[in-house]
């Protein structure tokens, strides 16, 4: 080789040289152009994965608190990418976008094994904060739905890695055992509520007022695991979810008001489980939502 053509492969390496040092972190960044981090393992499940997304102060000197998001779809479906609409919102905090994949319901998964799985991912988070420029002493987590319910199960139960600063849940549930809400249910979400909580409760035991439930059913409802250190929290229901009924909300701002636990509810009078037809609601709870994160994530 002459030294024209040694020449030309030196310059040939210049754009792979950038290349990798951008993928490894190069000037500070971690993503390029806002966009998440992709499909993060913090199990070997192929659902144990999570997705990063970073404001533009973070770096290696910055490091930025955490909004871990837990994706609804009735314990059954659903993705990490369902809270993408947030992003912005987060990153006007200057936080960390962090939403997570966990096993969805089946023969071997219950509500046990998800809540197992948000520990996996909080645990991967700890551990690797300095490399992803995470503050890891508290985080902000938020779910809705079924997502919501795990949220609110995971705050009231785990000992959790990084400490739960504070909470919301949108539209999730919250007691099993609500006798509105158990009219509410068909059979097939019956079935799915003994898959989640690995009981056979019966359509007929389930609306009958004198059935005593196992103690799974209250061990699954975020409801009863509600104590005087439990964290801050933030409920938003609708008034026409025919999913969710609302008396689940009524009733868990009556448990936290009982208890002690400082917490809003947020009514959307006009809306179902998409809390989408109350938009001066919504506004409400981003700014509830803000309040919070002043009070209790940046103190």
């Amino acid at each position: 080789m002459d030294k024209y053509e040694k020449r030309m492969c030196k310059i040939a390496l210049i754009p792979v040289i950038f290349s990798i040092f951008a993928l490894t972190g190069g000037a500070g960044s971690l993503q390029s152009e806002g966009l998440p981090m992709k499909n993060i393992e913090y199990g070997e499940h192929t659902r144990q994965k999570m997705d990063i997304s970073l404001p533009e102060i973070a770096d290696e000197q910055h490091k930025v608190p955490i909004v871990l998001c837990i994706h609804g779809g009735s314990w059954t479906n659903g993705d990490k990418t369902n809270f993408d609409y947030i992003i912005e919102k987060v990153h006007k905090i200057n936080s960390a976008y962090v939403s997570v994949n966990y096993r969805l319901l089946g023969d071997s998964v219950t509500h046990k094994e998800m809540l197992d799985d948000i520990y996996s991912a909080v645990a991967f988070l700890k551990k690797n904060g300095d490399k992803y420029h995470l503050k890891t002493d508290k985080m902000f987590v938020i779910g809705s739905s079924a997502g919501g319910h795990l949220a609110l199960l995971y705050s009231y139960t785990k000992e959790s890695p990084i400490k739960v600063a504070f909470l919301s849940s949108r539209t999730g549930p919250a007691d099993f055992l609500d006798p509105d809400q158990q009219a509410m249910n068909g059979v097939n979400r019956r079935e799915m509520l003994n898959k989640l909580t690995g009981t056979n409760v019966t359509l007929a035991q389930a609306t009958d007022p004198n059935f005593i439930f196992p103690q799974e059913w209250y061990d699954a409802s975020p409801i009863y695991q509600v104590n005087s250190a439990s964290p801050p929290t933030i409920l938003a229901y609708g008034m026409q979810d025919e999913l969710v009924s609302y008396s689940n909300a009524t009733r868990m701002d009556a448990k936290l008001t009982e208890k002690g636990v400082t917490h809003k509810l947020i009514t959307f009078p006009n809306s179902g489980h998409s809390l989408s037809n109350d938009p001066d609601r919504n506004n409400e709870y981003w700014q509830v939502v803000y309040q919070y994160f002043n009070e209790y994530m940046l103190k």
